[in-house]
Parts: structure tokens; C-alpha cells; sequence
């Protein structure tokens, strides 16, 4: 129940962030709900099976500019699903995929600590 409730809010989260990138004039594109929820599910598949491996890889770069490398992958990350997905999300070249990265970061990691089940330790 919790991993259905936390996929629902980031992809609000996700609608949310890319109507205000569009209002920016960064060219990011959503075609509806549907692909809002494939394209968390995605990037939660993608960063599940990628992720450990560029983190490793990427360790001493990651340290040398303290820890902003991370949100360059995974606006590479994003700029790929656009591809992947076609019509359906686009999000407005490197740039929006940029801003995506950071306030999915932000925004997620919010919404993660809110949602968090509460334990006897809290």
C-alpha cells in the first residue's frame, strides 16, 4: 500500500513540476496521467538498475563537485525516457531535464520523508 501511495504522489509531484516548466518556456511536454505514472515507474526502473553502478562508477567525480553530478545523470536519465516514451512526455531538451532532475530530487525527497510509515524509533 505504501509503494502504491508514494508512486501516485510523485507522479502529482512529476504533473505538478512539469506544468511549471511550462510556464517557465522550457518546452516540457506531458500527455496525461497515464504517462505520468509509466514515466515514474520508469525512472524508478531505470534508477533502480542503473543507478548503483554510475554511482560506483562515477564516485570520484561525484566527490570532486560534491554530489551536484548526480543531478547531471539523471537529467541524462530523463532526457533518454523522453526518448523512449515518444509522444506521450517530453521533457524540453537537457535543460528541462535539468530542472526536472533537481525538483523531483527536492520534491521527492519531501514527499518521501512525509509519507515515510512511522516506527517506535521516530
Amino acid at each position: 500500500m505504501y509503494l502504491a501511495i508514494r508512486w501516485v504522489v510523485h507522479a502529482v509531484i512529476l504533473w505538478l513540476v512539469v506544468l511549471l516548466g511550462q510556464k517557465l518556456g522550457l518546452g516540457m511536454r506531458l500527455a496525461g496521467w497515464g504517462y505520468a505514472f509509466l514515466t515514474v515507474f520508469l525512472l524508478a526502473l531505470v534508477n533502480a538498475a542503473v543507478r548503483p553502478i554510475t554511482h560506483l562508477l562515477l564516485l570520484p567525480l561525484n566527490c570532486l563537485t560534491f554530489g551536484l553530478l548526480g543531478f547531471f545523470v539523471n537529467a541524462a536519465v530523463i532526457v533518454l525516457l523522453s526518448k523512449i516514451e515518444g509522444a506521450g512526455f517530453d521533457a524540453g531538451g537537457f535543460w528541462g531535464a535539468l530542472y526536472l532532475s533537481v525538483m523531483l530530487a527536492i520534491l521527492g525527497g519531501v514527499a518521501n520523508r512525509w509519507l515515510r510509515p512511522k516506527t517506535g524509533k521516530d
